[in-house]
């Protein structure tokens, strides 16, 4: 996920990621060493029509201003985050917090005993179950009345997480301790068909 340049209004210039650069798409703080306090937010380096102040950029390593100067921006309207499929294993969140680790909000929101596996769950699949959650949260309450709280959402959208692990990982039985996360087998009424090879 990255944003897409709007008005810039929206979107921290240092700690937000919005410029693809050399195959990835991470914030600018990654890049630099030290940050210019008086540059917030993308919209702070943009002049009024939208076009990019290079004077106010050329403190930048010359390629990276060269990604953001490419970048074209929509001034008539909003910031927004889309999909981007530039590198397969980001997946960013929007928060103030200068070190914020997905894994780490995970295993804190879910309360579960121990911090996900990182090497099993990838970011791409956690975003689709999460997505999948709130999706059906969203059918539950409008044909249900049922409402979900974002907790039991997060514990949702984990659970399909390991049932996928589980659904394409071949299985130890002779290792009582090789559960793949909590609640990751299946029940006896869940079976699971693999594709065929492609």
């Amino acid at each position: 996920m990255i944003w897409q340049v709007g008005d810039g209004r929206s979107i921290n210039f240092w700690y937000d990621a919005w410029v693809p650069f050399l195959g990835e798409v991470l914030p600018i703080k990654h890049w630099v060493e030290h940050i210019n306090h008086e540059i917030v937010f993308v919209q702070d380096v943009m002049k009024p029509g939208g076009e990019w102040d290079e004077s106010l950029l050329d403190f930048l390593p010359r390629p990276l201003l060269s990604a953001i100067m490419d970048i074209k921006t929509i001034p008539s309207n909003p910031d927004k985050i889309i999909l981007c499929a530039i590198h397969q294993e980001s997946l960013c969140i929007r928060t103030n917090a200068v070190d914020f680790m997905v894994y780490e909000w995970l295993h804190m929101c879910l309360s579960i005993k121990k911090p996900p596996d990182i090497n099993n769950l990838c970011s791409p699949m956690l975003l689709c179950a999460i997505m999948d959650a709130i999706w059906q949260a969203r059918n539950n309450k409008r044909f249900n009345g049922v409402t979900a709280s974002q907790h039991s959402i997060l514990q949702h959208a984990y659970r399909v997480c390991q049932y996928w692990i589980v659904a394409f990982t071949e299985p130890d039985y002779g290792n009582e301790e090789s559960e793949i996360g909590e609640g990751a087998h299946l029940s006896s009424d869940q079976k699971w068909v693999k594709p065929p090879p492609s």
